[in-house]
């Protein structure tokens, strides 16, 4: 069977594809699933940085639509029978994440695109039925070959450590969309455990996923500005989110300073401090502040 000409749309570009893409750090093969749902919280790593590997094919979709949802079972089925993994299967629902389908440019749905190399390379908008995504999905891999790096070889698998029952129902909340809830949890559990490690991450991932979600409208013209900068980093792009307020930290004063300071002491707790995004970001604010 042809490919359908509706596949036309993105017909595969590799010209940007960046083999010197970021890739994730100390994993495995085997430590990668070949289907993950998307947030604000991994697109970086599930999706941009892991395109520097192999391909992911990112379906933005609804429970709404009977041909997302044939999509989603269709494009599932294909991930998880794939030894070795060559490809990764991405979703998002843009009912729970509206704001990574609009910073994706969504303008219908279903619509999938594919990444490689931290680029989209094809997209399609509409259903499509399996027989016609294996033969696109196979059409990709060989016009991706030898311009990724591939998934690492498996190595003997890693004991991953427990997981505080306490610390899920929070982030259980926080996805359910109860942030004054998970909030208030977080509080209570900081209270008991001053010197708990997870928790001023939660507590910024939390009210970043606040923001998002507009739960939280904007004070004043400067939460604004801040918001753009919440609106990049869950886009995929931190360095621009980071540029947007550091450079809101160099032109304010007083009391909006500090505001901003704040924020971005905040969104740093986000990332890994080891991270040279961080130390970059840490190194400026500093020159900022002092």
């Amino acid at each position: 069977m042809t490919t359908p000409d509706r596949f036309a749309r993105g017909a595969i570009d590799l010209s940007a594809v960046n083999t010197q893409a970021q890739t994730p750090q100390q994993e495995t093969a085997g430590s990668v699933a070949p289907v993950v749902m998307v947030d604000h919280t991994n697109i970086e790593q599930a999706v941009v940085q892991r395109s520097a590997q192999v391909p992911v094919v990112v379906h933005i979709g609804t429970e709404r639509s009977p041909d997302s949802q044939s999509l989603h079972s269709n494009f599932t089925e294909l991930a998880q029978a794939q030894s070795p993994i060559r490809w990764i299967y991405a979703y998002v629902d843009a009912d729970t994440q509206p704001q990574l389908a609009q910073m994706l440019g969504v303008q219908g749905l279903p619509t999938v695109l594919v990444l490689a190399g931290g680029q989209p390379i094809t997209s399609f908008q509409g259903g499509q039925p399996a027989e016609a995504l294996s033969g696109w999905i196979d059409a990709i891999l060989q016009a991706v070959d030898g311009k990724l790096s591939g998934l690492p070889a498996a190595d003997e698998p890693s004991a991953q450590p427990p997981v505080d029952p306490r610390i899920a129902a929070i982030e259980a909340q926080r996805d359910a969309g109860e942030f004054t809830e998970a909030l208030a949890a977080i509080d209570a559990l900081q209270a008991s455990e001053p010197a708990h490690k997870e928790l001023e991450r939660l507590r910024a991932d939390v009210r970043f996923a606040q923001r998002l979600a507009a739960a939280a409208p904007a004070e004043d013209e400067l939460d604004e500005q801040m918001l753009q900068a919440d609106t990049l980093i869950a886009g995929g792009d931190p360095a621009a989110g980071f540029d947007h307020l550091l450079n809101l930290l160099a032109t304010r004063h007083g009391e909006e300073k500090q505001r901003v300071r704040t924020r971005l002491v905040e969104i740093l707790a986000l990332f890994e401090p080891t991270q040279a995004l961080v130390i970059d970001v840490r190194r400026r604010m500093a020159s900022a502040l002092f």
